[in-house]
């Protein structure tokens, strides 16, 4: 992947995390599952996420560091049954958000967030091939309380090659109904309809690296690579509704994806395998609440 389709997988994936904070309540738990069908693919892709807050302590009257866990399950349905694919159906990743964020005064704060994570099938135990680092720093400007500028760099070492990225989005509320959060390429506009619900037109990018616990070697394979890893990624556009009890949030969306792709991988991180992905319908539901 060249360096440039990093940058906008990665701005894909933070403007829209921005979208995603404005619509959940804040809650200590949250629950989110979703489907992209066959349709013609080689493959289907089910998720399944739980995240958790497990410390929030201040620091300062300025400063607090916040923990969370999450525990992700990918499931993968092959369109046909091939002998390498026959360990690959079910991936899980587990890891911390470790947060730092810092008030500066009434228009400037910061946020730096570290993410150690394991990602594999764990077909062999666990390994050092399964630990993965994805940090970021970013500032965040509020000249009024209705926009919002946030800029920074990130570190990704489960997108393409590891690097640090930029990172900008903007978020812009232009009435008691209306506001929009822009991250290039990304674009998403939301119209409450309540106080208690919401409606989102959105681009979201939703993906996964995974080792391999025990490496794959097959004569179809591109130049005769050794598959030590997996990735997907799907790029699409939708609509999301929200509703906000007063414990609990609920949420569902659905849309189509604009892009697809899903290969195997060598320990240089070329493709080893592509498998052949259409376009397809797409859905997915969530909860958030407080134990």
């Amino acid at each position: 992947m060249c360096r440039v389709r990093i940058v906008l997988v990665l701005a894909c994936v933070l403007a829209i995390s921005g979208i995603s904070k404005a619509q959940y309540k804040k809650h200590g738990t949250k629950i989110e599952s979703g489907y992209v069908p066959l349709e013609g693919s080689d493959a289907a892709y089910k998720y399944f996420d739980v995240k958790t807050k497990l410390l929030n302590a201040r620091l300062s009257d300025k400063s607090s560091f916040k923990v969370s866990t999450k525990f992700s399950g990918m499931d993968i349905e092959f369109e046909k049954d091939n002998e390498f694919t026959k360990d690959l159906e079910n991936f899980y990743g587990v890891g911390f958000d470790f947060d730092y964020v810092m008030v500066m005064n009434s228009k400037w704060s910061f946020l730096g967030r570290l993410t150690p994570k394991m990602s594999s099938n764990f077909t062999d135990g666990i390994k050092g091939d399964d630990i993965y680092i994805n940090a970021f720093a970013i500032f965040n400007y509020s000249r009024t309380k209705n926009s919002k500028l946030s800029f920074g760099v990130m570190y990704s070492s489960t997108l393409g090659t590891p690097a640090p990225l930029p990172y900008i989005s903007y978020y812009k509320r232009f009435s008691e109904k209306w506001s929009m959060n822009v991250g290039f390429p990304v674009t998403g506009l939301s119209y409450d309809i309540n106080e208690k619900s919401k409606l989102t037109g959105f681009f979201e990018f939703r993906g996964f690296n995974a080792n391999i616990s025990e490496k794959i070697s097959d004569p179809t394979f591109i130049d005769n690579r050794l598959a030590e890893q997996v990735k997907y990624k799907d790029l699409f556009s939708g609509i999301e509704y929200v509703y906000n009890f007063n414990k609990i949030s609920v949420k569902a969306k659905a849309g189509y994806t604009l892009s697809r792709e899903f290969e195997l991988r060598d320990k240089d991180k070329d493709a080893a395998y592509e498998f052949d992905m259409g376009n397809s319908f797409f859905f997915g539901f969530g909860i958030g609440f407080t134990l």
